[in-house]
């Protein structure tokens, strides 16, 4: 080869270096926006929700309500303190499938030692009809209401009670179908028979939590008798977690391992009934 070209191939390379070398890095992956959105709701109850919002427009929204006693403490920077359940730990993976989401706090005058029977009051579902007004003004899409343990009982409660101008489909997960021993409430409780949007009941095959147990929440199904479209979907694998604690979120109870694929599942079925 003649030297001149050898020198222009070694220049040319040179310079592709240098070029490549004064190139920025790569931009990381855009963060999820969020934002804290504080209502004032029944006189002056406070009812916090976070907002996370999806990278593109929405196809939907989804509102989530944790389990527990609900109480997982929005803080006004976004922070949440109680962020092991199930739907609150997986909120990104629900804004990045393309939906709008809103994780729900318990409001200000949810407390006392009969806090459990407020998912059961009319109450709770006029602080959801509140919450699905917010979503509609973010973003001209369904509103799916999704719960998880013992959040169920507020999703079958809000759906029995808001028509579906309000409300386009609900999703139970590890739905509570018993009252144990502390006798709580559960799904059987509210009165779903009356329910006119699509029903996703999905629970973990193995979830050894006592009162979410897989065979009775498959069992719910035949209680949405107005719904027009109603599917168990039963969930495997995964990460057994904690044993001394089965009805905590790092469990089956709470789709410990399977997190992203969980989420996938509901997404894909939301996506399937969206009117």
């Amino acid at each position: 080869m003649h030297p001149r070209a050898i020198l222009l191939r070694l220049g040319c390379a040179a310079f592709a270096a240098a070029w490549l070398t004064a190139m920025p890095p790569a931009a990381p992956a855009r963060a999820a926006e969020t934002q804290v959105v504080t209502l004032t709701v029944r006189g002056n109850a406070r009812q916090r929700i976070l907002l996370v919002r999806p990278a593109g427009p929405p196809k939907a929204s989804v509102v989530l309500y944790p389990g527990g006693n609900g109480n997982i403490k929005i803080k006004a920077d976004g922070t949440i303190l109680r962020a092991g359940n199930f739907l609150v730990r997986t909120r990104n993976d629900f804004a990045a499938e393309g939906f709008l989401v809103a994780v729900v706090d318990r409001p200000s005058d949810w407390d006392g030692t009969d806090a459990d029977r407020f998912r059961m009051t009319p109450a709770h579902a006029e602080d959801a009809a509140a919450i699905a007004a917010v979503m509609r003004k973010e973003a001209p899409v369904p509103v799916w209401f999704v719960g998880t343990s013992r959040g169920t009982v507020s999703v079958a409660n809000i759906a029995s009670r808001l028509g579906g101008d309000k409300i386009a489909g609900i999703v139970l997960t590890s739905s509570v179908t018993n009252a144990g021993e502390n006798g709580k409430s559960s799904v059987p409780d509210v009165d779903v028979s009356g329910i006119k949007v699509p029903v996703l009941i999905l629970g973990h095959g193995d979830d050894d939590c006592y009162v979410t147990p897989w065979p009775e929440q498959q069992a719910l199904v035949k209680l949405f008798k107005g719904s027009p479209s109603v599917e168990a979907i039963r969930i495997d694998g995964g990460d057994q977690g904690n044993l001394q604690a089965t009805c905590g979120p790092f469990s089956h109870h709470g789709y410990l391992g399977q997190e992203k694929a969980v989420v996938a599942r509901i997404a894909t079925w939301i996506r399937g009934h969206l009117r």
